[in-house]
């Protein structure tokens, strides 16, 4: 019996291997289930707009709700796709839901449905450039 390197066997299953498992990731990766209270709740990527710290507690904002949810913010970051981004110490934001950036000096804000978020003074060029990589500029 021959080895087969794990690559080379993807790439004879899948012609487009590198990029097959990026995409079956993000729709492996599209939803995720929250506990809160008595209930647990499946919520999609696609509806949350960003994430608030609040201690050891995470806030939910999706499009049509909010969702307290105990674990910290960090825990909820190592879920997300690539189109969430940690924007302060307290936010995670939906890149896809972007209203505007305004820059006032050295003040960033990340503005979304007219709520402006902070965005970190350490986080400001990594933000921007992802920012700019997800969506398209005219």
């Amino acid at each position: 019996m021959r080895n087969i390197s794990m690559e080379r066997h993807q790439s004879q299953i899948c012609p487009g291997y590198p990029f097959c498992l990026k995409y079956n990731k993000e729709i492996a990766s599209n939803k995720f289930l929250v506990k809160n209270k008595n209930n647990k709740e499946v919520v999609l990527c696609s509806e949350l707009k960003y994430c608030k710290a609040e201690g050891q507690y995470t806030t939910l904002y999706l499009t049509h709700k909010t969702i307290l949810v105990s674990k910290p913010i960090g825990s909820i970051e190592k879920i997300l796709p690539e189109c969430f981004t940690r924007i302060h110490n307290s936010y995670i934001v939906n890149l896809h839901f972007a209203s505007k950036i305004k820059k006032d000096g050295n003040k960033v804000e990340f503005l979304i449905d007219n709520i402006s978020l902070p965005i970190a003074y350490r986080k400001k060029k990594e933000t921007l450039i992802k920012v700019e990589s997800v969506c398209s500029c005219l």
